[in-house]
């Protein structure tokens, strides 16, 4: 009898224990925070903006840069520019999808400042761009710093400014390496 009170007990042991998720599940993904806290700077640019944007005229959201070295990104900062761009158009902006073209893109001067491959007013007067946000990222030890800037285009000032603070471990790690000998 105690044999078999032994063997059922294992049965049912086991059997809790296959029900447990081993690994990513459809629950974590719907509530990951990398998502939340790209969603959320977003939010903060539209909020922190010294005047109103036109959710009828076009809004650039870039790729960013890593800033050790301004002319790279990594899957990280594609990423990042992703999550802005969808939440912004959520928020009811005209984002632009910038790969369809290839007029604008943003590259490194020799002062190591990021800027857009055209004058900004041009870029307003060809896409009717109300703003841009362009930002970087900095790979530490712990933690990826991010920064990002709502310019607007007509004055090239910046009308919005947000950083923030992913951790750096697991899938942030996966998505931007760090370089070899070090962060």
């Amino acid at each position: 009898m105690k044999y078999v009170v032994l063997v059922a007990a294992s049965i049912l042991m086991l059997a809790g224990c296959s029900s447990t998720p081993i690994g990513p599940t459809f629950q974590s993904a719907r509530t990951s925070e990398l998502i939340a806290a790209n969603f959320d700077a977003a939010d903060q640019l539209l909020v922190l903006a010294r005047q109103p944007l036109d959710n009828q005229s076009t809004l650039i959201v870039t790729t960013l840069a890593n800033l050790d070295d301004l002319n790279q990104t990594s899957s990280l900062g594609r990423l990042i520019s992703e999550h802005l761009a969808t939440r912004l158009s959520q928020r009811g902006l005209n984002v632009a999808e910038m790969r369809l073209t290839s007029k604008v893109y943003v590259r490194a001067t020799t002062g190591g400042e990021m800027m857009l491959s055209r004058d900004v007013r041009e870029i307003a007067a060809n896409y009717s761009a109300q703003a841009v946000v362009v930002g970087t990222y900095s790979v530490a030890s712990d933690y990826v710093y991010i920064n990002l800037k709502l310019i607007e285009s007509g004055q090239s000032r910046v009308i919005a400014a947000h950083s923030y603070l992913l951790p750096y471990g697991g899938q942030i790690r996966a998505l931007a390496p760090a370089k070899a000998g070090g962060v």
